[in-house]
């Protein structure tokens, strides 16, 4: 806490106590032997009125003449006045001397009465561009050479359009030219290293703005620029470089014009790295508040008030924000240990004393010897400032990398606890997968139990139409081949034996049948009680289907035969069957959306079923159209026509093994 003290009292008041030592008035001196500027303002003499040189040269207004003082009030418009004084020289050589006027004269007509009466005139006033003068540049100055022991007559004529209203006197200043020429130099070399530096720092403020994007270098740059924008104007630099062929009309005028961005943008600057100030939003609204109303009130008051008032008022108001930011600044340092509020705080202190200094000058409170400070204390600002930057992101820098190493071991937990999740959630899965895939098995079995079932009632090829479109349509065949198996005495039997016994020896004979068209690839169209009934051709197309379905008839009833001797070995009643086959077109599909089954109609079934029942046991019996299909693989008797039920006579042939040399 002491060390802090110390600090604030070294950067804070050993400057403001600093000039206070140097300031006292320069001795009045009438005769130039000195070495340094002398105010010769006391000793003029002044003429209120708009006169000719002539008139007033002519000494009939010698008398008029009265002490260089105007009575308040006067001038508030266009005034005119002429101020005369005599100046003598002791020195045994030849000297070159600067009259030195204020710089706010709209017009200033300077006339030198030498002995021999020669006149030289010269003309100088914010009125008349810089490069236009009789001595070129910012001042208002004018050029007084003089001879040994030599004495002339200075008149001025003066003329201002400003409000004059608090002005009392006109001043005027002599200092030898080699003094001037030197302060001048000294000044220019001065301004050459601070805008140096104040560009170096721009451009840096501006590369890191482009490549950080952060709006605070920004500022800081304008702020840099603000500073020597005002000071180079305040010197008449700018003046000098952008619009020497041109009055100053405006500056002139309104001096303060850059004042206010000059504030803004310098006492942002500070704002810059304390983050503090961001944040805290009851001070941050007072300091803005303060910049604000004291940036502004320069603009304004050139507007509405007496330049001089407007002027004092707009140069000495706006330290108030020195009291403010020191404050809060000093605030933040101590109590909330920030050490860019330190760095802060030192850089708005000098920037203000610089500025507190050039004020005093500006308004003669202080001899204009010490002018210089201004700019001083905005450059050492500017360092400091910059040094502060430098150690913010420094700071930043290692509050970035604690936060980086902060969120890596904030990731590693997290990566930790997301595995740990995972896992637990990969375990989840698992089982639910487990289960899925045994749901996902049970209905693959399910399906494919549904396809057999569906197989089993309809063919491949209408099963597949009918799981595509969900319904088939009907299809005619010209030529297939149809077979009905039928027993004999079904009826007997059936009443001999229990229903039990009877269906189970049915359904073995049946389950044999399929097994056996299945093999010469016959679809099974249906049971009908005893009766089964069979197609060959149908729903692929072939040319063998009257061959197959006989060579299926011939293995039917030899499974017949086979379980006949089997049933009457142990003394069992067994079946006999009679088989017909006819082939013919027939019109195949599935009719109906309840239970349904895939049927076959046309007269050739009617014919086939009767060639089953005009057929014999044992026997296969078939038609005359099957016959010229199948007569050069099977042998067949003819057995001439034979009387059909409701088809009259019809040819039928019983089919025999086939024999060798038969084709």
């Amino acid at each position: 806490m002491k060390r802090s003290f110390l600090l604030f009292f070294i950067y804070f008041f050993i400057p403001l106590a600093v000039p206070a030592a140097k300031i006292s008035p320069p001795p009045y001196l009438v005769k130039p032997d000195a070495a340094e500027q002398t105010d010769i303002t006391p000793d003029m003499r002044i003429l209120e009125g708009q006169y000719s040189f002539a008139q007033v040269a002519s000494g009939h207004f010698d008398s008029l003449f009265k002490e260089n003082t105007i009575a308040p009030g006067k001038g508030t418009n266009d005034i005119y006045y002429w101020a005369k004084i005599k100046i003598t020289s002791d020195t045994g050589k030849i000297t070159s001397w600067i009259l030195e006027t204020e710089k706010l004269y709209s017009d200033v007509n300077c006339y030198i009465v030498y002995p021999d009466g020669k006149v030289v005139i010269q003309n100088s006033g914010w009125a008349v561009a810089p490069a236009k003068r009789s001595v070129p540049g910012p001042d208002v100055i004018f050029s007084l050479s003089l001879a040994a022991q030599q004495s002339v007559v200075v008149y001025l004529q003066v003329h201002t359009s400003l409000r004059w209203s608090e002005v009392n006197n006109i001043k005027c200043a002599i200092v030898p030219a080699d003094t001037w020429y030197t302060r001048e130099r000294k000044v220019h070399d001065f301004f050459m290293f601070y805008g140096g530096i104040c560009l170096l720092a721009i451009f840096y403020w501006l590369i890191t703005f482009i490549y950080s994007v952060n709006k605070n270098y920004l500022i800081l740059m304008l702020a840099t620029l603000c500073h020597v924008l005002y000071y180079l104007d305040n010197f008449g630099v700018m003046a000098s470089l952008f619009w020497g062929d041109y009055p100053w009309y405006f500056l002139s005028r309104y001096p303060n014009f850059f004042l206010f961005p000059f504030f803004i943008f310098g006492t942002a600057s500070t704002a810059t790295m304390v983050a503090d100030l961001r944040t805290h939003r009851s001070l941050h609204k007072l300091y803005w508040g303060v910049v604000l109303s004291t940036g502004l009130f320069p603009v304004v008051s050139s507007f509405f008030l007496p330049w001089k008032t407007a002027n004092m008022l707009s140069l000495l108001l706006p330290e108030l924000i020195i009291f403010v930011m020191t404050g809060i600044l000093m605030y933040l340092w101590l109590k909330k240990n920030d050490r860019s509020a330190a760095f802060a705080m030192i850089s708005y202190v000098w920037l203000d004393y610089g500025y507190c200094i050039f004020a005093l000058v500006t308004v003669e409170l202080l001899p204009a010897s010490l002018r210089m400070v201004g700019p001083v204390g905005a450059l050492v600002s500017i360092l400091v400032l910059f040094y502060g930057m430098v150690d913010y992101v420094r700071v930043l820098r290692k509050k970035r990398q604690k936060q980086q190493k902060d969120n890596e071991r904030l990731v590693v937990e997290q990566n930790l606890l997301l595995e740990q999740k995972v896992e637990e959630r990969t375990q989840e899965l698992n089982i639910e997968k487990r289960k899925t895939d045994k749901l996902l098995h049970q209905t693959e079995d399910l399906l494919k139990k549904s396809d057999m079932l569906l197989l089993n009632i309809l063919p491949a090829e209408v099963a597949e139409e009918l799981k595509e479109k969900g319904h088939t349509a009907a299809r005619s065949y010209a030529m297939v081949t149809v077979m009905f198996v039928d027993f004999k005495s079904f009826t007997l039997i059936s009443e001999q034996v229990s229903a039990e016994l009877l269906v189970a020896e049915i359904d073995r004979y049946f389950s044999e049948f399929d097994n056996i068209i299945e093999k010469y690839n016959v679809e099974k169209i249906k049971t009908i009680g005893d009766s089964y009934m069979c197609v060959s051709g149908l729903p692929v197309i072939t040319y063998t289907h009257a061959a197959d379905m006989v060579n299926a008839a011939f293995e039917i009833q030899d499974y017949i035969a086979r379980r006949k001797k089997e049933k009457e070995a142990v003394g069992e009643i067994a079946f006999e069957a009679r088989v017909g086959i006819h082939s013919g077109s027939v019109v195949a599909g599935i009719v109906g959306i309840k239970k349904f089954a895939y049927d076959i109609w046309g007269d050739t079934v009617n014919q086939a079923a009767r060639m089953e029942s005009s057929g014999e046991v044992g026997k296969i019996n078939i038609s005359g159209s099957t016959y010229q299909m199948v007569k050069n693989k099977f042998n067949c008797i003819h057995r001439g026509k034979v009387k059909a039920k409701n088809k009259g006579e019809l040819d039928m042939y019983f089919v025999e093994r086939l024999t060798h040399g038969v084709e």
